[in-house]
């Protein structure tokens, strides 16, 4: 059963920024690494500037890296400042064992 996104996530997904010490809303842009698990027990790590949507297309079969190994469930994901460090940590967890 494919978990999408997971409910707890929903929020930090919608909300990509932070609140200032005066308590201004300040939109932040990042670039993002994550890791699925596909239904064939694999991992799959990608880099994305917009999480949500990346995940709507891997869930609709849209990739074709992934689209014959869903369902599919989101295990990690970490904001990165700049697509280049995203790339560098998607990098970095394909490498090694993260």
């Amino acid at each position: 059963r494919a978990i999408y996104p997971p409910k707890w996530e929903q929020r930090d997904l919608l909300e990509d920024g932070i609140y200032t010490k005066t308590g201004a809303y300040a939109r932040m842009n990042f670039a993002y690494t994550y890791v699925l698990k596909c239904a064939d027990g694999n991992m799959y790590i990608g880099s994305t500037t917009d999480l949500k949507r990346r995940l709507e297309e891997h869930h609709n079969g849209a990739c074709t890296h992934t689209s014959g190994r869903r369902p599919l469930e989101l295990v990690y994901y970490e904001a990165c400042r700049s697509v280049d460090a995203a790339r560098q940590r998607e990098d970095y967890h394909g490498k090694t064992a993260g």
